[in-house]
């Protein structure tokens, strides 16, 4: 089987791989280098920050990593998870926001913050405008 190779310390390649797109995605900001570094030091617990790899290393394996079909795999799975987490906060959030603007019982004050924030939520305050750099401009100045 491909990715289940022991290696060391009970580490395999598919789990490597795991870990890697966790702290890429979740921990590090999606920073391979930093993600890359984190996942040496726990695939090498007895060593410390003073035994990694060069910089140039820890690029170059980071850069690999980062670029695996399984590694990409796992990074999209986990932004999934994220999105639908994040949906059903926002979700969360609109509901409660919902009860307390239409609740006649809060204060007005409370329910226009709360109206406030579902309008912000929803994009309503933002406003396009198009504009044709080709167009005149007539402008009359009267006393």
């Amino acid at each position: 089987m491909a990715g289940t190779k022991s290696t060391l310390n009970d580490w395999t390649t598919a789990r490597k791989n795991k870990r890697f797109a966790e702290l890429y995605v979740l921990e590090c900001g999606y920073n391979a280098s930093a993600a890359y570094r984190r996942l040496w030091l726990e695939i090498h617990p007895d060593r410390d920050e003073s035994d990694l790899p060069s910089t140039t290393t820890i690029r170059s394996q980071a850069y690999e990593y980062r670029h695996k079909p399984a590694v990409q795999k796992q990074i999209e799975k986990l932004e999934k998870k994220v999105e639908e987490s994040q949906t059903i906060r926002r979700n969360e959030t609109i509901f409660n926001l919902r009860e307390i603007a239409f609740n006649e019982e809060n204060s007005n004050s409370d329910r226009l913050k709360a109206i406030d924030l579902l309008n912000k939520m929803g994009g309503f305050y933002t406003e396009n405008y198009k504009v044709d750099s080709n167009s005149t401009i007539e402008v009359t100045l009267t006393d």
